[in-house]
């Protein structure tokens, strides 16, 4: 998957969950998806411009099973963090 943000944007999109739900490769330029949870060195790329994209990572083979995922992306648990979320800010 591809993952671009556009500039001003700071948080985590849907193509970042759905490269960790689905198991599948993801390229980025959101700088700070190393910082998340979910993250997985094995399984996303954060590049700057075009020229960053690293080709051979994207040729390398992966397994969704090389990484124990906590299902903190799940439905239910995206809830509980929203409800945090909203409760503290009140």
């Amino acid at each position: 998957l591809l993952d671009i943000i556009q500039p001003g944007q700071d948080g985590e999109t849907y193509r970042q969950g759905e490269a960790v739900v689905y198991g599948v490769k993801l390229l980025t330029n959101y700088q700070n998806v190393v910082s998340e949870r979910y993250y997985n060195p094995n399984q996303m790329r954060v590049f700057h411009s075009a020229n960053d994209i690293d080709v051979d990572f994207i040729k390398e083979e992966y397994s969704p099973e090389s990484f124990p995922y906590d299902g903190c992306l799940a439905p239910y648990n995206r809830l509980l963090w929203l409800k945090k979320k909203l409760c503290n800010q009140i």
